[in-house]
């Protein structure tokens, strides 16, 4: 049954809501691994320079900690699929803060050259990586809040710098501008590609809601083979040719059977032969192109082409005989009337593709190798025989084939349609 609007976009939310899940936690894992790669250069720089740095190892090796504490916390309550849109926010807003102390720790316990050094590396570095980051979850907006607030502490230290130290090289002004400026833009590009990334999910979502609901409805009326061939676009409108065996089977005496039976009983006995017939049809790669009235209409070698159509065709008109009997038990024991069929079957060049209109087209093959394999079917009654061949299937069929010492020539016949006899043959 199809969804409605209501249904697909819950859907589509729970979807998108799911890989921002995962999203979530690739970067709470490298949030962890950032801070703990900062307290292990921290801890390495205070091994090598000594207990000078004994305070801010302290400092920065705690808000180390408590990052990646929270982290943690946060990973492992995503872990059990818990998950609020507006914690990204939060964390942003808390690894802003961290780098900002960390920032001030730098610019308070070291000298005025070393910290304008240090300005770029690491702090920064953090904030390029948080804004690159945000793209990946799907928000141009968070993305947009990543980058302001990572420009206002860049333009407030800058301004401090340039208040307080009036900056010992004047060029690192213009050097934090343009920094300010590869912050924004990383984060425009991140955002924009996140939330391109998420239209597109939405739509190959929606695509594949109604591809999946094309298929569950319009396979029920068409064959897979046929479904999945006209999904994909590879049956050409003008068709094309190919070589293939049909195969027509038709009821006999259907016409009184009818008449004699229940509306509701005939279309209860056609559905259970159909089911049958066709399941054995299928068994042997065939097709079946349509069911007419008590006809069946069907294809080997179309639209999936193989060598061998012409044995699957006969292959599978035995066992159409054979499963007519034990189908025909099942309705003696019920108190009904046996059926009787009738089997044509022709090979040669049919063309195969779209008929209809164009706005209802219909999958068919069409050519004198269809008309001919009606005709054949036609001809059991004249013969009292079930199942005649045409003489090209019979040249057609593998020469191993079993079947070859069933067949009983007839003779030539003209049809309907030929201005030349038919060499025929029947299966026994």
């Amino acid at each position: 049954m199809k969804m409605n609007n209501k249904e697909v976009l819950e859907s589509v939310i729970g979807s998108i809501k799911n890989e921002e899940l995962r999203n979530e936690k690739r970067i709470q894992i490298a949030r962890i691994s950032v801070f703990a790669l900062v307290l292990l250069m921290v801890t390495i720089a205070r091994s090598v320079i000594g207990a000078s740095l004994n305070v801010r190892f302290i400092l920065i090796s705690s808000l180390c900690i408590f990052s990646i504490c929270t982290g943690l916390v946060i990973w492992r309550q995503y872990k059990k699929g818990k998950y609020f849109s507006a914690i990204k926010y939060l964390l942003v807003t808390l690894d802003i803060i961290f780098i900002s102390l960390l920032l001030v720790i730098i610019r308070y316990t070291m000298s005025r050259e070393i910290y304008e050094i240090t300005t770029d590396i690491p702090a920064f570095l953090v904030l390029y990586f948080i804004n690159a980051m945000s793209g990946l979850r799907f928000d141009f907006k968070h993305s947009m809040y990543c980058a302001m607030a990572s420009v206002m502490i860049l333009v407030g230290f800058t301004m401090y710098d340039f208040l307080s130290y009036q900056f010992t090289h004047p060029y690192l002004s213009m050097f934090s501008f343009f920094k300010g400026i590869i912050l924004l833009s990383i984060a425009l590009i991140s955002g924009y590609i996140g939330k391109s990334a998420k239209r597109l999910i939405i739509q190959n979502y929606k695509e594949q809601e109604e591809k999946n609901f094309v298929k569950s409805i319009f396979g029920k009326y068409v064959t897979p083979e046929i479904r999945d061939q006209i999904l994909d676009g590879r049956i050409p409108l003008d068709g094309e040719r190919t070589k293939a065996t049909v195969l027509f089977a038709d009821l006999r005496g259907f016409t009184r059977y009818v008449e004699g039976n229940d509306p509701e009983e005939v279309i209860r006995s056609m559905r259970a032969y159909f089911t049958a017939m066709q399941r054995v049809i299928r068994k042997h790669h065939g097709l079946v192109l349509q069911f007419v009235g008590d006809e069946i209409e069907a294809a080997f070698g179309a639209p999936l082409q193989r060598g061998d159509h012409a044995d699957k065709a006969i292959q599978a008109a035995l066992e159409m005989r054979k499963s007519l009997k034990e189908f025909n038990r099942g309705r003696v024991k019920e108190g009904k009337v046996s059926f009787r069929q009738g089997i044509g079957i022709n090979t040669g060049e049919v063309l195969v593709g779209n008929t209809g209109s164009e706005d209802q087209p219909s999958y068919a093959l069409i050519g004198d190798t269809v008309n001919l394999a009606s005709r054949l079917q036609d001809l059991n009654k004249e013969f009292g025989t079930e199942i005649i061949l045409s003489e090209s299937t019979r040249s057609s069929l593998a020469e191993a084939n079993a079947v070859s010492s069933q067949l009983k020539k007839l003779p030539a016949t003209k049809v309907k349609g030929k201005s030349r006899s038919v060499e025929i043959f029947a299966l026994e």
